[in-house]
């Protein structure tokens, strides 16, 4: 992606996007207001947003932050479309074949619907997030560890929707542990990173170390808060995807 290994040039440059595809916003928003959406500092917000106005994938000026006129013929915001769009068919297919009930997708939701609805879901990683540590380097390693755990039972027919709710969790033997390694191997993260975030995960409890590697601590996966906001993080992606299957996302 262009914005590399920065998480928040990237959801800076994602959250500009929602903002401009979606009629119901406005493309064009100020620091603080981005900040507060994506939960960061307004001073990395506003650092973040230089950065791509630098590199020409947005216009940073008194007014606020917006997409360039022309953003969707720029290759980088073609590829950028396709790759969302094609990770969304993806995750609703999954749904689909692990027996999740889903309303029917109509066959005219086109991509541009698709791709609204895909940086909803993936912004609400930001704005509703369950994890103790509140920085994104932080939440990517939790969330490629949970990812990497939860590989035997995500798509089993049996086994995904028996322990697929707050209050059920997965024994240690139907869990693969993850190693640092493999997290860092998914996007090229230097290992150190991987290593610094992963120690400070578990200090806090998020994180349990076993000779194969790390598991998402069952405290964790327990923690009334956790499942409180994983909870409200599962049904509000469900209402977006009843949006899309209710055309909710579809131009005026």
């Amino acid at each position: 992606m262009a914005t590399g290994r920065h998480f928040d040039r990237a959801a800076l440059l994602l959250l500009l996007l929602r903002n401009t595809v979606r009629p119901s916003h406005e493309g064009r928003l100020n620091v603080s207001a981005l900040a507060a959406s994506l939960q960061r500092p307004r001073e990395s917000i506003r650092r973040a947003g230089l950065a791509l106005a630098g590199d020409g994938l947005c216009i940073a000026n008194d007014a606020g932050l917006r997409l360039p006129e022309a953003f969707s013929t720029l290759p980088v915001f073609e590829v950028l479309r396709h790759t969302i769009v094609t990770l969304f068919d993806h995750m609703w297919q999954g749904f689909l074949d692990t027996g999740f009930e889903l309303p029917p997708l109509p066959t005219d939701v086109n991509g541009d619907e698709r791709l609204a609805a895909a940086l909803d879901i993936y912004l609400s990683v930001f704005e509703l997030s369950e994890a103790p540590l509140d920085t994104p380097m932080s939440l990517y390693v939790i969330g490629a560890i949970s990812v990497l755990n939860a590989q035997a039972l995500t798509h089993d027919p049996v086994l995904g929707p028996r322990y697929g709710f707050a209050h059920t969790v997965p024994p240690d033997e139907l869990r693969r542990p993850a190693t640092l390694q493999a997290v860092a191997d998914i996007d090229d993260f230097p290992y150190p990173t991987i290593w610094r975030q992963a120690t400070a995960a578990r200090l806090v409890g998020a994180l349990r170390r076993v000779p194969e590697g790390y598991l998402i601590a069952k405290r964790y996966m327990d923690d009334p808060r956790t499942n409180h906001a994983s909870l409200v993080k599962v049904q509000y992606v469900r209402r977006i995807l009843n949006d899309l299957a209710a055309r909710r996302y579809r131009p005026a």
